[in-house]
């Protein structure tokens, strides 16, 4: 579960790009593992349903938008998180994706709002999947890596 007063410091710290290298608990990864695209990112674990996921954060607008475009292969991730400062009602697409994703979305509090199936796009123009609401989290993981998520799931950065 989400404690508040730990959950704001962490926002904070990804609002302000400040989070590089301080939330990996989990065992450091060789560079050349993670998809290029992805490499700079923050690389961390959450905690989700009760599973432990390695996932890199998009935390700055560029990262957002480039989001996996290109990545086929996620090596060892689990996924990728977009973190928001504060929350927003945005959409996503999978433009230049070439691989189905599911996408969980979450408000400022780490609970579940919806976990949404995205389609490869086979052509122009991509479908675009909005957020229920305004949301503060968005996790992509590979199609089916969230089925069976438990609908009051809280998603949980881990120290």
């Amino acid at each position: 579960m989400l404690r508040p007063p730990g959950v704001r410091l962490i926002l904070a710290v990804l609002a302000t790009g400040m989070l590089a290298g301080c939330l990996s608990s989990a065992p450091s990864v060789p560079a050349e593992a993670i998809p290029e695209s992805l490499r700079g990112h923050t690389i961390t674990t959450v905690a989700l349903g009760g599973r432990t996921l390695r996932v890199a954060v998009a935390e700055t607008n560029d990262a957002r938008q480039r989001g996996l475009m290109g990545v086929a292969d996620l090596g060892p991730l689990d996924g990728l998180l977009f973190a928001y400062p504060a929350p927003v009602e945005t959409s996503f697409h999978m433009r230049n994706v070439p691989i189905p994703l599911d996408i969980a979305f979450f408000d400022a509090e780490g609970r579940l709002m919806a976990v949404v199936a995205m389609a490869v796009c086979e052509g122009e123009p991509c479908p675009s999947y909005p957020s229920p609401g305004p949301i503060r989290w968005a996790l992509e993981t590979p199609a089916g890596d969230l089925a069976g998520l438990d609908p009051k799931a809280q998603l949980s950065l881990e120290p």
